[in-house]
């Protein structure tokens, strides 16, 4: 079976996930947003990029893992559509998709008041709000900025 997005080169996690121009496109885009700019483009470097990274509760490891789940998601989700039922999204349109989604996540999350925090709600067009007086808190989308 070949690749959907390309037509070319035989169907393979490695290229549909990273070496195809399409799944690429993406994965550029995206990374910027998370603090990724320097991972790697491909399957395997990417693993071991982040198995060698801290797994905790700051901002950034946050959203990285989640747009990693999000990008092998809908590329598999739209991998299947062009297949199964002969539709297709734009890279313009899935990276929409993916943020719109993160940023739903996102905004069901209570974090500890951080710089961090700060930079990644300007970053993702959030304000932070305080709840529970604690030093926590929670993203609040800037008007129109989901769906």
């Amino acid at each position: 079976m070949v690749c959907p997005f390309c037509k070319l080169i035989p169907d393979s996690h490695p290229h549909l996930f990273f070496e195809c121009d399409f799944p690429k496109e993406i994965w550029s885009r995206m990374k910027c947003l998370v603090g990724l700019d320097f991972a790697p483009n491909n399957l395997q470097a990417l693993i071991q990029f982040m198995v060698n990274r801290p797994v905790n509760k700051t901002i950034w490891s946050i959203l990285q893992r989640l747009l990693i789940g999000a990008c092998v998601y809908y590329l598999w989700q739209e991998r299947n559509l062009r297949i199964f039922q002969g539709k297709s999204s734009s890279v313009d349109d899935l990276c929409s998709l993916i943020r719109d989604v993160m940023r739903l996540r996102i905004m069901g999350l209570t974090l500890k008041a951080s710089t961090h925090v700060f930079d990644a709600a300007k970053l993702w067009e959030f304000h932070v709000k305080q709840v529970n007086g604690k030093g926590r808190v929670k993203f609040v989308p800037w008007k129109n900025t989901v769906g």
